[in-house]
């Protein structure tokens, strides 16, 4: 009695999820910040002694910031290496504005720095992953 009913067969329609550009753009840019972070973090535990006794430190570190931003038109198309470059460019910005953190930190404490960092990296990864569920643009003016 029952087996002669047939549920009516309903397939949902195949969608796939492309990345958008500014999915890669967020994603990209949360990534960077979360590498700066742990350049912060490896700058705060090892280098900060090094950077108080040699100032001149900072000076190599902001030097090798300026000469990735400034060959990155020859290394940004090459697939393996612009990540690793973008990479280090985001970790020697971490060290780099470590002896601006710890101005903070001695003004502020240290929790809030972290809180700060924490929270700039986690509001741009929402917002790669909402751009890449969504399918959101850019918005355009």
């Amino acid at each position: 009695m029952f087996n002669e009913y047939k549920q009516p067969e309903f397939t949902a329609p195949r969608t796939t999820l492309a990345p958008t550009f500014f999915g890669k753009v967020m994603t990209a840019f949360s990534l960077a910040i979360a590498v700066s972070v742990l350049g912060v973090w490896i700058s705060f535990n090892y280098l900060i002694e090094a950077y108080i006794e040699t100032p001149a430190l900072m000076w190599i570190v902001i030097i090798a910031e300026f000469a990735l931003i400034l060959t990155s038109g020859m290394w940004s198309k090459k697939k393996p290496l612009n990540y690793w470059l973008f990479s280090a460019f985001a970790f020697l910005t971490g060290i780099s504005i470590t002896p601006i953190l710890l101005a903070a930190t001695i003004v502020g404490g240290v929790g809030i720095v972290i809180k700060a960092l924490l929270a700039t990296f986690l509001m741009f990864a929402a917002a790669g992953i909402i751009a890449d569920v969504f399918r959101a643009e850019a918005p355009r003016e």
